[in-house]
């Protein structure tokens, strides 16, 4: 209520208690964007300010965020096949990490949304001897999917093992990679499912004899 009467915060900003959440997450912040390339591949986080959603010429819906953090806001583009797997996330007020590309003209920086997860910065770990099982589809990602989700996993190096499975024309090939391993928690499985879509990530338990 303070922001839409008065147009600020004035007793406390809502990412004030979970900025380490976020640091820990993003890449960048705000208002360093308008220092970075035309479709510098980036991921941010803050909170939705301001949602407008709409529906292209075609009939397929698609959103437009005001994203904040404490640094400033930015213009968050959500086209349709992103809306499609973020449509439930975005929400006004909402603290999400938003995965994407800028798109610099005139001076005036926006984010071209890729992916939209929400921030869950006190989650509950899993049991330690659990495995995060990922499946990849190589025929819709390529080479290029492979490649984002290593950089993903590696934000997120920890001491639980990772299982990759990999389809390609109708055949799954799993694999173990070794140095691979990331921290426990549901946020992984959450900006995976953002990367290659829902039901590609999960944490299984190993089976008992």
């Amino acid at each position: 209520m303070e922001r839409d009467m008065l147009g600020m915060f004035i007793s406390d900003h809502p990412l004030t208690h979970v900025q380490d959440a976020l640091a820990r997450r993003v890449t960048t912040t705000v208002a360093q964007l308008s220092e970075m390339r035309d479709r510098s591949e980036i991921v941010i986080g803050g909170l939705i300010a301001s949602l407008k959603r709409t529906t292209t010429k075609a009939g397929s819906a698609m959103a437009f965020a005001t994203v904040e953090d404490l640094t400033g806001s930015v213009e968050v583009i959500v086209f349709p096949k992103t809306y499609e797997e973020a449509h439930l996330t975005l929400k006004r007020d909402a603290v999400v990490i938003v995965r994407g590309r800028l798109d610099v003209a005139d001076q005036q920086v926006k984010v071209l949304a890729e992916g939209v997860v929400p921030l869950e910065p006190f989650p509950p770990a899993p049991a330690r001897d659990v495995t995060l099982h990922v499946l990849l589809d190589a025929d819709r990602h390529g080479e290029d999917g492979l490649v984002r989700l290593h950089e993903l996993l590696e934000r997120y190096r920890g001491d639980r093992p990772v299982v990759l499975t990999i389809r390609s024309d109708g055949r799954d090939v799993k694999m173990q990679p070794g140095d691979l391993r990331v921290t426990s928690g549901p946020a992984v499985v959450q900006e995976i499912e953002g990367l290659l879509g829902p039901s590609t990530a999960s944490w299984i338990l190993p089976a008992r004899g």
